[in-house]
């Protein structure tokens, strides 16, 4: 099964205080972590990688890289929108294609993990998966075609976190080997456990 890969970096960061995404977190920006190992996941796996954000300096460095950038100009919108934008990036939902959906304040993923997962998600027959540390479930997620079709009707600022919760029994369940690859930064004062 072939991935697309999306990474959302269009949020605002309001209960940051600023853009969070550019702010220098052990000598780059927060969102060039995540990014880097996610780019080379989909590089490995020789799959298409699309960096939805609504921010220029992002934008500016992802094409440089030859990654395909997808602008939102209304991240107030919510974390939904930036997938929806994403989907439509794609080239229309294939069916033999599964979406991958990773946030931009994740700065604990690896490309290990992250292939680990895309090819655990390959071999397990469920049309959602997402990963998790004991019983809390986080990003990144990702969606058979199948049910990314059912991303374009969401709303508001939960995300695919929807349709996980409704069809548990559907969801790939990949356990991480720390709880550190799902912590999300939030506040300033998340970074301080860095």
């Amino acid at each position: 099964m072939k991935i697309c890969w999306i990474l959302l970096a269009a949020g605002c960061g309001r209960r940051f205080g600023e853009n969070k995404l550019l702010y220098p977190v052990k000598g780059k920006c927060l969102y060039q972590h995540g990014y880097e190992q996610i780019k080379a996941a989909a590089k490995q796996r020789q799959e298409q990688l699309i960096v939805v954000t609504s921010h220029p300096e992002i934008a500016d460095c992802v094409k440089k890289e030859g990654v395909m950038v997808v602008w939102n100009d209304t991240p107030k919108k919510g974390i939904t929108f930036s997938i929806q934008c994403g989907l439509s990036a794609a080239k229309g939902i294939q069916n033999d294609m599964a979406y991958l959906f990773a946030v931009a304040d994740q700065p604990f993923l690896t490309k290990s993990v992250l292939l680990a997962f895309a090819n655990a998600f390959s071999q397990s027959g469920k049309d959602m998966g997402c990963m998790a540390y004991g019983t809390k479930w986080g990003n990144p997620a990702i969606f058979s075609a199948k049910m990314a079709k059912k991303l374009l009707y969401l709303k508001g600022d939960k995300g695919g976190k929807q349709l996980l919760k409704k069809n548990p029994t559907s969801v790939f369940v990949y356990q991480c080997p720390t709880d550190k690859m799902l912590y999300d930064i939030d506040t300033k004062e998340d970074l301080e456990g860095i």
